[in-house]
């Protein structure tokens, strides 16, 4: 797909959650343009994985071209919980796919926008902008770590579509980053990922 301009991207998004919601494979379609309530509601009538709203952010915000979002302060505990549910189960032998609509505001602060890490065993996987605005994506596990991280930084106060897709090869050759339809330049920050984990379920 080409590079969206700013002046197109309300269309796009609106194009595009069509194409996704027909989509055979969707597992989960969470819009967050919800104004009220705990509950974010899953639109993929597949395996209804609504979520549950913590920490009291902003609910109904617009974030430009059309789209209403969820605000959450930076440095906070706020964030959207899907516990873990089965249909979310997989490992870094399975290959999956996330698409995120989002605005940064918040700089030199690292912010997590999905995934799933445990505390205990350190193993999980992320889509995450670092402190300075550069999108990683990380494989964790016990022994090791797969992650790359965009070479160029995603700009703050603009609403972007990003994308990662992974092969389930559990090498960072694997991973592809996008940003509004278009591959980003990426580079390898470590690919050193131990044998497959088959707890990667749920997202935070």
């Amino acid at each position: 797909m080409p590079l969206v301009t700013q002046a197109r991207q309300g269309l796009y998004a609106r194009r595009l959650y069509w194409d996704i919601i027909r989509n055979p494979n969707l597992v989960m379609l969470h819009v967050q343009n919800e104004t009220s309530g705990t509950t974010t509601y899953d639109r993929c009538t597949k395996n209804l994985l609504n979520g549950t709203i913590t920490g009291s952010p902003t609910l109904g915000v617009a974030l430009g071209n059309g789209v209403n979002g969820i605000t959450f302060a930076a440095g906070s505990s706020q964030y959207v919980s899907l516990g873990t549910p089965s249909a979310l189960a997989f490992n870094n032998a399975d290959p999956f796919s996330v698409l995120i609509l989002v605005t940064v505001n918040n700089t030199a602060i690292e912010k997590v926008i999905v995934g799933r890490r445990t505390g205990v065993s350190d193993y999980g996987w992320l889509d995450y902008f670092d402190t300075g605005e550069f999108l990683n994506f990380s494989l964790l596990s016990a022994g090791g770590n797969l992650t790359v991280r965009s070479t160029a930084s995603v700009s703050t106060g603009v609403l972007t579509i990003l994308g990662t897709t992974y092969s389930g090869s559990a090498l960072s050759s694997g991973v592809v980053l996008y940003r509004d339809g278009a591959v980003m330049a990426q580079t390898v920050v470590s690919d050193t990922l131990a044998a497959p984990n088959p707890d990667y379920s749920g997202i935070t």
